[in-house]
C-alpha cells in the first residue's frame, strides 16, 4: 500500500469488482482508460493476476 498527504492506494482485490467495472465503464464514456488492460473477454479473476 502507498500513501501520499493521507491518500492510500491498494491493490485491486475480488470484492472491488462491481465497483471497479462500474467506475472504467462509466470513465471509458468519456475517453478515460480506468482499469488499465482490461478487456471485456477478461474474468475478474484473470485481470487481477495480470496485474
Amino acid at each position: 500500500m502507498t500513501s501520499v498527504n493521507g491518500l492510500r492506494l491498494r491493490a485491486l482485490d475480488a470484492a472491488d469488482e462491481k465497483q471497479a467495472l462500474l467506475s472504467h465503464e462509466e470513465l471509458e464514456r468519456e475517453d478515460f482508460t480506468f482499469l488499465l488492460g482490461f478487456q471485456q473477454a477478461d474474468s475478474w479473476t484473470d485481470y487481477l493476476v495480470r496485474l
